[in-house]
């Protein structure tokens, strides 16, 4: 998975995509509901290996087999750093690990995404 800054830089990911011959697809707030659940469903199922998105599965989203995620969205908000990064660190059968790939530089704001954490 890949957490986008923007519209623009989703754009870019779709040419990308497109070069991929079906291994991967692109998301963000302008894709019709429809299609966006259906290259949802085809990610969770393995048919798409790459997701990237601009603010849609950054929250809330469960896909326990996703085990790499590019992080280029920086971000000042502690809570919005954990949950991306969560998206990858839920367990599956036969993962083992999960890779965070920080291009945004919250690792230097946040911490690592695997900190524990006191909530009080």
């Amino acid at each position: 998975m890949t957490h986008l800054t923007n519209t623009p830089d989703s754009g870019t990911m779709d040419e990308f995509a497109s070069t991929a011959e079906g291994v991967a697809d692109s998301i963000d707030g302008n894709t019709p509901t429809d299609q966006r659940d259906n290259i949802i469903d085809r990610f969770k199922k393995g048919q798409i290996r790459v997701l990237t998105n601009c603010n849609v599965i950054n929250v809330g989203f469960d896909a326990p087999g996703a085990a790499c995620l590019v992080d280029a969205d920086p971000t000042k908000s502690y809570v919005k750093f954990r949950q991306g990064a969560g998206r990858i660190q839920r367990p599956a059968p036969g993962k083992g690990y999960a890779i965070y790939r920080d291009h945004a530089g919250n690792i230097g704001r946040h911490g690592l995404p695997d900190a524990d954490v006191d909530w009080k």
